[in-house]
């Protein structure tokens, strides 16, 4: 069997919650070193704010941010998977949405933290582990 993607979780980033000002969150953004925010409410997963939706919905529609918050410029489509899920089923997703970071949450919505395409085992790892063979080793001729 596949790990559980909450066993996978290595970098627990900071949410920000919708009410947050804009200054605020370019502030953490820059303290974590990352790309992108989970917005939360009540520790549940409502939204995400990346880099670009900052910058695009920011400056685009000529908003100020000491004074915008998040709530007005934040993605509320967040490709998501479940803590329970396996790694398998992260890596379809992330195939499907073409991403290379997912966030990862309770089957209740509680925001448990974000994975990104190297967190993950290889694909066929698992099989490998318990002894079945991969393509190539398959294709070999002695």
């Amino acid at each position: 069997m596949e790990m559980q993607l909450a066993r996978l979780l290595k970098k627990r980033v900071e949410a920000v919650t919708p009410e947050t000002r804009l200054t605020v969150v370019a502030q953490k953004m820059i303290a974590q070193r990352t790309n992108a925010l989970p917005v939360c409410r009540e520790g549940k997963l409502v939204g995400a704010l990346s880099v670009r939706d900052l910058i695009w919905r920011t400056t685009s529609e000529g908003r100020d941010p000491t004074l915008a918050t998040v709530s007005e410029v934040m993605n509320q489509k967040v490709v998501r998977c479940f803590g329970d899920d396996d790694s398998r089923e992260a890596i379809r997703v992330m195939r499907k949405k073409r991403v290379t970071q997912i966030w990862v949450t309770t089957r209740k919505g509680e925001f448990l933290g974000t994975l990104s395409l190297g967190d993950l085992p290889p694909i066929g790892a698992a099989e490998k582990s318990r002894g079945v063979p991969d393509e190539e080793s398959l294709n070999k001729t002695e």
